[in-house]
């Protein structure tokens, strides 16, 4: 067993595959861009346990609810994706 220190600077990862994917539209509404690239951290105020709010009922216009709904989306897709591959390879979905 090597008693050298590990270190992530020597980490080899291997490439991405090649996806054939379309580019990212560009985004032309201003609050929405603005929203998209505000992170929650960026009010550093508390918010309520119940919702994106803040405490004292000011709304906030971050990331973190598109967040979910991408997350949501990215999820929808692997899983339609994996159903596709399974069906093409003679797996018979579950249900």
């Amino acid at each position: 067993m090597s008693t050298e220190p590990t270190s992530l600077l020597r980490l080899a990862l291997p490439p991405l595959p090649k996806f054939d994917l379309p580019e990212i539209p560009p985004i032309t509404d201003s609050e929405l861009e603005r929203q998209v690239f505000t992170h929650s951290s960026f009010y550093a105020r508390p918010r309520k346990a119940t919702s994106l709010d803040l405490d004292d009922g000011e709304k906030i216009m971050d990331n973190e609810k598109l967040e979910h709904v991408g997350d949501a989306l990215l999820g929808e897709s692997y899983l339609d994706h994996s159903r596709r591959r399974k069906e093409q390879e003679g797996e018979k979905p579950r249900s």
